[in-house]
């Protein structure tokens, strides 16, 4: 299967385009069959810096309706694709989930003959992100982020999030890092000193190199010529080193199958904690913490702890608050009045305030779970979901502070 890389960052008008693009000709003079799709349907760009008329791309199909990438004469070995084929020039507004659907299926299934796909990603990371990784799964040999001087924050968070996933990420690249002048040499820090480096250290990951704010780039994406000048091309050497250079993770037989193991076992586990977690209820100060977030009384709380997908429940509960009391209901209710629906390692990881990753122990907690959308969070009233899920989220936090001794050995077996 052809192995992917994604360009991505967290913030907007970075230059993921221009780096998308001279990495896959890069790819291509070194002889590599390579692919670039533009996976930012809301404002796609590669056909404008290519030079490309739009009005003229025609999208083809297999037999088995598989979108067949274009391919241009002058280009051998090259294959694009762009939303724009059928677009035009229509704004696009699908809805997150219909997002993810069209790049799982352009990723996975479009009719691809390539040794590398580079993809164009849109700014952030979201669910488009999470599908791509998915898609290509073991074939994903990691993102390639591009930074701007002026936003280091969202360069921090975008690589927390890498950290946090458990994400490879094949470098950092820094764009617009300063302006020489073309008639007195002066360099400028147009988007002030640059601390991009000091983060790639903190974080770990490999600092590639920075590509300068420069009139030859400007005039050679307004000639549909966005290949960068000979002297600015170190950087993009660079980079296709480490992605040729770079391994996917396979899983392998033996991981599998342990894997297969373990999530047998975490299921009785599972099933195991939440029994203690009402065991040790008898010591929680139910009234207090149902007062302080004013949530009803006898209203259903559904715990629905899943797998990694999100999509399978591995264990669910339902919760009623009566006189002062959290009870477990005998019977599944007809329907709760709030759902939470959590990743169950995501559980386990709450309570003890850590996660183990491969490079390390990282701090995690019930809002991290809700911002790596490992915690979703359902009802009819708005306002009941939130005080539901704040008073859930308070009383197992009291849990681990009354009865934590005897929670933290099943806890970290589930971690």
């Amino acid at each position: 299967m052809i192995r992917g890389v994604a360009v991505l960052s967290g913030k907007g008008g970075t230059g993921k385009t221009l780096i998308s693009i001279n990495l896959a000709t890069s790819l291509l003079r070194r002889g590599y069959r390579t692919a670039l799709l533009d996976a930012d349907f809301s404002n796609p760009n590669t056909a404008t810096l290519l030079g490309l008329d739009v009005s003229q791309l025609s999208p083809q199909f297999t037999e088995d309706h598989r979108v067949v990438p274009m391919t241009f004469e002058t280009l051998p070995g090259f294959e694009y694709f762009t939303i724009e084929a059928f677009s035009r020039d229509y704004g696009v507004g699908k809805s997150g989930s219909e997002y993810a659907r069209l790049v799982s299926e352009l990723v996975g299934y479009a009719d691809w003959h390539s040794d590398y796909l580079v993809i164009d990603t849109p700014a952030g990371y979201y669910d488009i992100h999470k599908t791509i990784v998915s898609t290509l799964d073991e074939n994903y040999l990691g993102s390639i982020i591009v930074a701007n001087p002026a936003h280091p924050r969202d360069l921090r968070k975008v690589l927390d999030l890498h950290r946090i996933n458990e994400i490879s990420v094949i470098g950092v690249v820094e764009n617009m890092s300063g302006f020489r002048c073309e008639k007195c040499g002066t360099e400028y820090d147009i988007f002030g000193q640059s601390s991009t480096e000091d983060i790639c250290r903190e974080f770990g990951v490999e600092f590639i190199g920075s590509i300068p704010l420069s009139m030859d780039i400007r005039r050679g994406i307004a000639e549909a010529n966005p290949v960068l000048p000979e002297e600015m091309r170190s950087v993009i050497e660079g980079l296709t080193d480490r992605v040729l250079s770079s391994q996917p993770r396979r899983a392998g037989f033996l991981r599998e199958l342990v894997e297969k193991i373990d999530q047998t076992i975490d299921e009785k586990l599972t099933s195991l904690m939440v029994q203690l977690i009402i065991s040790v209820n008898e010591l929680i100060p139910i009234r207090d913490i149902q007062a302080k977030f004013n949530f009803p009384g006898n209203r259903v709380i559904r715990l629905n702890l899943l797998d990694k997908s999100m999509r399978h429940s591995v264990k669910t509960v339902d919760f009623v608050i009566r006189d002062g009391r959290l009870k477990i209901l005998s019977k599944p209710a007809d329907k709760p009045d709030v759902q939470i629906d959590m990743y169950y390692k995501a559980l386990a990881w709450a309570l003890l305030g850590e996660k183990k990753t491969a490079d390390g122990v990282v701090p995690y907690d019930f809002w991290r779970a809700i911002w790596n959308d490992e915690v979703r969070v359902y009802g009819e009233k708005g306002s009941e979901q939130m005080q539901g899920w704040y008073f859930l989220r308070n009383a197992l936090s009291e849990v681990m502070e009354r009865g934590g001794d005897k929670l933290v050995p099943l806890l970290r077996v589930i971690a």
